[in-house]
């Protein structure tokens, strides 16, 4: 009896949970749309081109949606069996409401397995490749994706910085690279280049034709020219840039690749630990989001879907609103990475326990 009743109740899920997919992803790609209106009204791309950014944006804002069609399909779901009479019969067969409510959790639970799943594999490929398309070919930068990067300013470990009016990430080179050592605030030694050169051999890099200025705190500045002088710089030409990283574009994977570059260049990773506390509490997110529906759909009790549909709104761009205030206070390191990513789990968690424990289900 209770396998039947599981997959009765988990079945009214999936119909309401594909409607609002679909309807807000057609919402949210309207907004995409209309966002960048202006770009694709003015560029020389072809309708091929601008097509290709939409088919590769679409399932990119489909996934991003999928917590308010989730929310919506547990009150449209429960909401439904509750005008028909069929809640009021289940209980009085002597199941208990848990038994009822949790077949659409469990189906919450799938979709959030499901959507971390992509994210984590495919979406963040498709993101990147459409904001690439969009940038190079609609909005006409031509340099979007070369290997070139002019008037370049780095990092290297905790005191070193290296300057370079042009670095080429693929042969390795830098033209009028300085390599600067800080010390008690003011420079210690500086290294000023005609140019530099990676060695994959030695693993360093080579500085050619230049002078090396060193200022000791006491005494007066030496300086010595040199031909060729090989530092103790041994990041290579493809760790050299951290630009700035957005967490759609990344891993799981990517994230704990990145994090041991930027200790070795001393850079700071609370922006890369919030990214990923963000992304592992995410699935519990959205788990939580359904929770939080299930008490309001019981309270209620009415079939009306416009009201549920609100809700579903509000509800999911609060939880939102929530996420990336702790996220943006994660990024800017003004609250630990642990506590940014996980606190919105936290809090919902509780009222959403809060919730279904006042509701006496």
């Amino acid at each position: 009896m209770f396998k039947l009743l599981y997959r009765y109740c988990a079945s009214k899920f999936w119909p309401p949970f594909f409607f609002g997919l679909g309807v807000f992803a057609l919402l949210v790609f309207l907004g995409d749309l209309f966002d960048h209106i202006n770009y694709i009204m003015r560029t020389e791309a072809s309708i091929g081109t601008v097509l290709h950014y939409f088919a590769l944006a679409i399932p990119f804002w489909t996934l991003t949606v999928v917590p308010v069609a989730v929310l919506l399909a547990a009150l449209f779901a429960l909401s439904e069996m509750i005008a028909s009479g069929e809640w009021m019969a289940a209980l009085a067969s002597g199941f208990h409401p848990r038994q009822i409510y949790l077949p659409v959790v469990a189906c919450a639970v799938l979709v959030a397995a499901a959507n971390f799943t992509l994210q984590e594999t495919v979406s963040p490929r498709l993101h990147f490749t459409a904001d690439k398309i969009f940038e190079r070919d609609i909005k006409g930068k031509k340099n979007f994706d070369k290997p070139i990067r002019n008037n370049i300013i780095v990092k290297i470990g905790k005191n070193a910085f290296i300057s370079a009016q042009r670095l080429d990430l693929v042969s390795g080179e830098m033209d009028r690279p300085m390599l600067s050592v800080i010390g008690g605030g003011k420079a210690v030694s500086q290294t000023d280049a005609r140019s530099a050169k990676w060695d994959p051999v030695s693993e360093k890099w080579i500085f050619v034709k230049g002078l090396r200025r060193e200022m000791p705190r006491k005494g007066p500045p030496t300086e010595t020219a040199f031909d060729t002088w090989t530092s103790a710089v041994d990041v290579p030409p493809s760790d050299m840039l951290s630009e700035k990283i957005y967490p759609e574009d990344l891993t799981i994977r990517d994230i704990l690749q990145r994090l041991p570059l930027l200790r070795k260049m001393g850079s700071p990773t609370h922006r890369e630990l919030t990214y990923l506390h963000c992304k592992l509490a995410a699935p519990f997110n959205w788990t939580i989001i359904c929770l939080l529906g299930i008490p309001f759909a019981v309270v209620v009790r009415k079939a009306n879907k416009m009201l549920h549909f609100a809700a579903a709104l509000v509800i999911t761009f609060f939880f939102w609103w929530v996420i990336s205030i702790a996220q943006s206070a994660g990024e800017a390191g003004l609250v630990p990475p642990l506590i940014a990513g996980w606190t919105p789990v936290l809090v919902f968690g509780a009222l959403a326990a809060l919730g279904i424990r006042t509701a006496r289900i």
